[in-house]
């Protein structure tokens, strides 16, 4: 299901993309003696609609992470259903090769921020699953 039909109209849809720009920039700007990093993952879009407002929010997040909130570059890790500019597929190995390389580089000082963007299903209501390429 995707996450826009769960949310509801669009301008409910504004006010969760709002509330997480929201939370990213308390979690950029809480007082804390480590490094940011950041996991940026877009999932199976389920269409040409879906895929464009997906990357949308993506590069949108990707550069507000960067220029608003002082991440480093090379602390954004982005995978998104196509490989290119700056992104890796994201299959489920890149996704698993993804947060090892992360569990090598953080400390408990640093943040991680993990974001997923795309379609997922639960069909018992206990074990939500979300759709990689």
């Amino acid at each position: 299901m995707d996450a826009a039909a769960v949310v509801g109209p669009p301008v409910t849809r504004l006010r969760v993309f709002a509330a997480a720009l929201a939370m990213v920039a308390w979690c950029s700007t809480s007082a804390f003696s480590g490094e940011r990093y950041a996991l940026l993952v877009t999932g199976a879009a389920g269409g040409e609609a879906y895929a464009q407002k997906y990357e949308k929010w993506r590069v949108a997040l990707t550069k507000t992470l960067e220029q608003a909130f002082g991440y480093a570059p090379d602390h954004v890790v982005v995978l998104a259903e196509a490989d290119g500019n700056g992104a890796q597929k994201a299959t489920r190995e890149n996704v698993q090769r993804a947060i090892g390389d992360l569990r090598k580089k953080i400390t408990k000082d640093d943040q991680l921020l993990v974001l997923l963007i795309g379609h997922g299903t639960s069909i018992d209501g206990e074990d939500a699953k979300f759709n990689l390429v």
